[in-house]
């Protein structure tokens, strides 16, 4: 296979140590030297193929019983880094805290400027991420699923780079090994990745032009993230005007006959709530408990672990409290009902919605109330009622947050007539639809700027970017320079 087509970054192996082993340094240059049919691509003449490990360090992380994690700092406690601060930029808003005996004293399992933390633990899909630590804000170390890569033979923010390109590319998920749940990459198969190298000035040259380039993509996905928090805050003054009785207001003026929520109310048997603290609404709109407001479906409820759904396939959509996480071949319920969230942490987070329509035949397992709005009032007015408002009141619980049937029940519903409540509903429907093309444009959008990053990586770790100058010396020096530090040999 020529290198031009060839896809793998995978070398043939690297010793763990170099030893002269009665070689010339030739011979060990030779060794390290990626021969031309095993190289996955074209570079310029002045670069070479070598294996990273002839020029990173690479440090596990230390290891701790889960009991032994705090979420604050205290006496005799250091910060550890772990998968989830290993972001764009490192996290420092998510650090948890350790004893600092576990570090036994190895100060190598201490962060430091320059170092690069990679995810060497985690799903497949964010294995071999990694982060450039550029300072430190205090003295923290790194967890046993993050691997620490060091050097000092080349320019680390290249490497980062290169390591960030690999990621984005997928080259270095393909160096995982996967279990049931769980993808790990170790410093073995690390050792033998093939990387492009150029020398040292272009290097850095090369860093600097794709922190120049990336800092405007990075710019513009402000302006995407501000437009997108321009959406979210819209839609939040909608859903708190149509709650209030606002978007409706013409609407009360024109049928000013309508029959009130009161008898509307009263004709399902619905017992009124008066509470003063509440919202002010508009006179021909009533308050009442939820639990009033809906029949309740829970008991029909069955989870089903997943190896039975395994073998259970079907056509039927099977939620839970985020909505449909898998088909199966029955169903608990048939018909149009609303499904509340009943635990996890999207409770409070509010990531996405926690009420929901489902149609049709389906089953729902014990993460998610099932509710009918009584009469025929409608299942969606109560669904963007609850997906408008802070709940946090009615959880319980910060590990597990949970929302108890007992506490759904007494949410207060502000209810308009009958009519009103149709005419909200259409409203905001129609509001978010023409929103949601808007959204999915932002996602377009963002899906080009990912690939403009990955294309401007692309270009830098081939030499394209136009920095390179043929004319300066080859990275032969510098890899000549480094197996004579390592050998301690002399030319």
């Amino acid at each position: 296979m020529s290198r031009t087509t060839r896809e793998s970054f995978r070398g043939q192996g690297i010793s763990k140590k170099i030893s002269r082993q009665n070689k010339t340094l030739e011979q060990l240059l030779n060794e390290a030297l990626v021969p031309e049919e095993e190289q996955p691509y074209e570079v310029p003449a002045n670069w070479l193929w070598t294996k990273l490990g002839y020029f990173a360090q690479f440090e596990r992380g230390i290891t701790f019983p889960a009991a032994a994690k705090e979420n604050s700092k205290g006496e005799g406690l250091i910060g550890c880094a772990r998968t989830a601060n290993i972001q764009e930029e490192f996290d420092w808003e998510d650090l948890i805290y350790i004893d600092s005996k576990y570090l036994k004293d190895n100060r190598e399992k201490l962060v430091k400027i320059g170092d690069i933390l990679m995810s060497s633990a985690n799903s497949y899909n964010l294995v071999g991420k990694v982060v450039y630590v550029e300072d430190l804000l205090e003295e923290i170390a790194f967890g046993g699923f993050l691997l620490c890569l060091r050097t000092k033979s080349i320019e680390p923010r290249f490497l980062y780079y290169l390591l960030k390109y690999m990621f984005l590319s997928g080259e270095i998920q393909k160096l995982a090994t996967q279990t049931t749940n769980i993808a790990n990459i170790n410093t073995t198969s690390l050792e033998e990745l093939l990387i492009a190298l150029p020398n040292i000035a272009e290097q850095i040259r090369i860093v600097y032009r794709v922190e120049l380039l990336l800092a405007k993509i990075n710019e513009a996905r402000g302006l995407l993230e501000e437009a997108r928090e321009t959406f979210t805050n819209r839609r939040a003054a909608i859903l708190a005007k149509a709650f209030r009785g606002e978007l409706t207001r013409k609407w009360r003026e024109e049928h000013p006959d309508v029959e009130s929520a009161k008898k509307l109310l009263q004709s399902i048997s619905v017992q009124l709530l008066n509470d003063s603290s509440l919202d002010s609404i508009p006179p021909t709109w009533a308050y009442c408990h939820l639990g009033e407001y809906v029949e309740n479906h829970d008991g029909k409820r069955v989870p089903v672990a997943l190896q039975t759904r395994n073998n259970r396939k079907g056509k039927f959509p099977y939620y839970g409290a985020s909505g449909i996480i898998d088909y199966i071949d029955g169903y608990t319920h048939e018909g149009e009902y609303l499904l509340i969230a009943e635990d996890g942490a999207n409770l409070l987070t509010r990531t996405k919605p926690i009420a929901f329509i489902a149609r049709d035949k389906f089953w729902v397992n014990n993460h998610a109330h099932v509710v009918k709005c009584k009469g025929d009032i409608p299942n969606e007015y109560l669904s963007y009622y609850l997906n408008s408002i802070d709940l946090s009141n009615y959880v319980t619980g910060t590990a597990q947050p949970k929302l108890t049937q007992k506490n759904l029940k007494i949410i207060p519903i502000p209810v308009p007539p009958l009519e009103e409540q149709l005419l909200i509903v259409e409203i905001l429907t129609n509001i978010f639809q023409s929103e949601e093309v808007i959204k999915e444009s932002y996602a377009q959008v963002e899906k080009v700027l990912d690939a403009t990053q990955q294309a401007i990586l692309a270009k830098a770790f081939r030499g394209e970017l136009g920095t390179n100058n043929l004319e300066e010396e080859s990275a032969l020096k510098l890899l000549r320079d480094v197996l004579k530090e390592k050998t301690k040999m002399e030319i």
